[in-house]
């Protein structure tokens, strides 16, 4: 029997592997073509889009009509159609500058599009309509068209311990003793020991 410690990531569109993961989302509203996985117990709550290798952490929480577009039209080919240069047998086809790969406990919002080759830190906020083009360090929260660096979440001696801590790595028994821990609210410029909430 398949349990969540079998796969980093998950394949949504199989069956099994949905159930294994703990994912949840409508996955008929989905529109995946490549190579789409997905961490332990994260959500998809409406459309998703996705176009080429897409990698989605842990926890993550994904609003509806997002796009991770990993593949795009290529400006230099003389033809813009992907879907011809494949009916030709072309050997250009869409580019990419890589893959996607948003990090764990990562907050989506509506409507945001995230582009080829970009890489989102564990628990950072994307806001709702943002184009994402460049790399989101972790805890950041991101906005706007291109978007751009607001704050940060947390100190920066909170985003280190959060880093080690990686409490997305623990199993469900653990995180449901850490109500401490999930209840804590931190302001941006506060610090405090976070170990201090954590129990084995």
């Amino acid at each position: 029997m398949m349990n969540n410690h079998d796969f980093e990531y998950f394949d949504p569109l199989d069956p099994n592997q949905y159930k294994a993961g703990k994912i949840r989302g409508p996955v008929k509203q989905w529109n995946v073509k490549g190579r789409l996985r997905v961490g332990y117990h994260s959500s998809i709550n409406g459309r998703l889009k996705t176009r080429g290798a897409v990698k989605i952490g842990k926890y993550c929480a994904i609003g509806d009509d997002v796009r991770l577009i990993a593949v795009s039209h290529d400006p230099q080919t003389i033809n813009l159609q992907i879907w011809l240069q494949s009916e030709i047998g072309s050997k250009k086809g869409g580019t990419s500058r890589g893959p996607i790969i948003i990090g764990n406990n990562v907050w989506i919002g509506d409507l945001v599009c995230v582009m080829s080759g970009v890489t989102v830190g564990n628990g950072a906020i994307l806001a709702a309509g943002a184009v994402v083009t460049k790399d989101v360090e972790p805890y950041s929260i991101v906005a706007g068209v291109p978007a751009k660096h607001i704050r940060y979440r947390f100190s920066e001696s909170v985003r280190h311990q959060l880093e080690a801590i990686k409490w997305w790595n623990w199993d469900d028994e653990r995180i449901k003793r850490n109500i401490a821990f999930f209840d804590c609210v931190l302001e941006p410029d506060r610090d405090i020991r976070l170990e201090s909430l954590v129990s084995g």
